[in-house]
């Protein structure tokens, strides 16, 4: 996209100068890792697992440990969950997908907490997106 390109769309001259100069950036150097793979075949491909899943990348095995049921962190948890059973009701197959994620997040902070009091160590949480297409690429959506 150019400068003039911008121009004709109405931007002025500095705003369309620094969008112009902006997209040539991301066209010679996208900002997110793996921004140029269109696929998660190609990002398993270059650490070697011939696959389209993540199947192929081996397990490892953690150690266990027991919850005790005067835990505070799992107290805590578990009157949220039946909290929001007694507002919400039993969760159906058909309840609305953000009603029963509520449920899975209050569950995943509490086991966060619990592992931290555990093993003394910080630990946070990190959204995962699939990469897929030509959206995922980092550059800019402008022909």
């Amino acid at each position: 996209m150019t400068e003039e390109k911008f121009r004709s769309y109405g931007l002025k001259g500095g705003p369309a100068i620094r969008l112009a100069k902006e997209v040539q950036t991301l066209k010679e150097k996208p900002k997110r890792a793996f921004s140029s793979y269109l696929s998660l075949s190609e990002v398993l491909a270059e650490y070697g697992y011939d696959s389209d899943g993540i199947d192929s990348i081996p397990l490892f095995s953690l150690p266990t440990y027991e919850i005790q049921d005067e835990n505070k962190i799992f107290k805590r948890c578990m009157e949220e969950v039946l909290g929001r059973l007694r507002t919400y009701g039993t969760l159906q197959p058909d309840s609305l997908e953000a009603m029963r994620n509520e449920y899975v997040v209050a569950l995943l902070h509490a086991g966060i907490h619990i592992v931290m009091d555990i093993t003394n160590k910080d630990l946070s949480m990190k959204p995962q997106y699939g990469i897929i297409g030509e959206e995922s690429r980092g550059g800019s959506i402008m022909q």
